[in-house]
């Protein structure tokens, strides 16, 4: 297999320039994902890949390696949008049959990486930056490899489809995998949740559901977190709802307004606003980024941590010294 010429599996020869042969090799991985015989060709042009890169000068690879990650990341999410519609119109033998050779080309991927390191490296892909945070508190390991591409959804799809199909022990297992990736994922646990609940897997489901309360962190999770907990199927129940969350957009305006039947669930839920683990990762991330001033990652954190606080610390926070001193300078 290693030593088949590039040139059997493909319609174009390298030059031995890197600037040249990159793009064609980009391009010419994620043609094979089209074909039967998708193994033996994605891994020789894999292995070309970072023999190119390989040649690269360090400052010549960092470049590289983001454009790389940029190219695998589009043409990925690409093929995922084209797996979730499958799903989306029930059919989901097809879209295992996708999913085969993105799942190749992932395993692929990981293996050339694990050959140039001489350390053990636990692979992660995560959604947003307060997702890293969390996991470099819970699941600390100085040998992560970032993928340049979401994996995490992959497996998702994949999962969604096993379930669909009645295979509920592999679903399980691609929930797992998605979770190895991305630990704090809450999509993936609201999935197994669902699963667990619709097969009266009450410790299961139990156990999904305080995983979900630790790692909760955006405010239409705790949104989804409610209606899973407290709320039937029931097609009323549903309109209604969605009807109360249209009208409070921010979880703690929800749970602190009287006017509304769900105030009820207050003594339930006043604690599930967000954990001590996401409520202190805000609070250090957002006083890193104060001290350090950087204003788009101070905002990032503040706007998404808060829908959970109230109306005046809410103010305080979007006021900051270093914000004034920067409207100031402009003036």
């Amino acid at each position: 297999m290693h030593n088949e010429p590039l040139e059997s599996c493909s319609s174009f020869s390298l030059t031995g320039k890197a600037y040249v042969d990159l793009p064609l090799l980009y391009g010419a991985l994620f043609a094979t994902l089209s074909q039967r015989e998708y193994a033996k060709r994605q891994k020789i042009l894999i292995d070309k890949l970072f023999l190119a890169l390989d040649s690269l000068s360090p400052k010549e690879q960092q470049a590289e390696q983001i454009l790389l990650s940029r190219n695998l990341d589009h043409e990925f999410t690409t093929y995922l949008y084209q797996i979730r519609n499958l799903i989306h119109i029930k059919k989901e033998k097809e879209a295992l049959t996708r999913i085969a050779p993105l799942e190749n080309l992932f395993y692929l991927f990981e293996d050339n990486i694990r050959k140039r390191s001489d350390k053990l490296l636990a692979f992660r892909y995560y959604f947003s930056l307060m997702e890293k945070a969390l996991a470099e508190k819970v699941y600390p390991d100085d040998n992560i490899f970032l993928l340049p591409f979401d994996g995490v959804s992959l497996y998702i799809l994949k999962a969604q489809a096993l379930f669909r199909s009645n295979r509920y022990e592999e679903g399980f297992l691609s929930l797992h995998q998605a979770l190895e990736l991305d630990p704090v994922s809450v999509d993936v646990l609201f999935l197994s949740a669902k699963e667990n609940q619709k097969n009266n897997n009450d410790f299961s489901f139990e156990n999904d559901l305080e995983r979900i309360k630790e790692f909760l962190y955006r405010s239409e999770d705790y949104f989804r977190y409610i209606r899973l907990t407290f709320l039937s199927d029931d097609a009323e129940d549903d309109r209604y709802f969605k009807s109360i969350v249209k009208k409070n957009s921010n979880p703690y305006d929800f749970l602190h307004n009287p006017n509304h039947l769900f105030s009820i669930l207050l003594p339930k839920t006043s604690d599930a606003l967000l954990s001590d683990l996401v409520r202190n990762t805000y609070l250090e991330k957002i006083e890193e980024a104060e001290k350090a001033k950087n204003k788009p990652l101070y905002l990032y954190y503040v706007d998404n941590y808060s829908p959970f606080i109230s109306p005046d610390e809410r103010e305080r926070l979007h006021h900051p010294e270093f914000l004034k001193e920067d409207k100031k300078e402009a003036v």
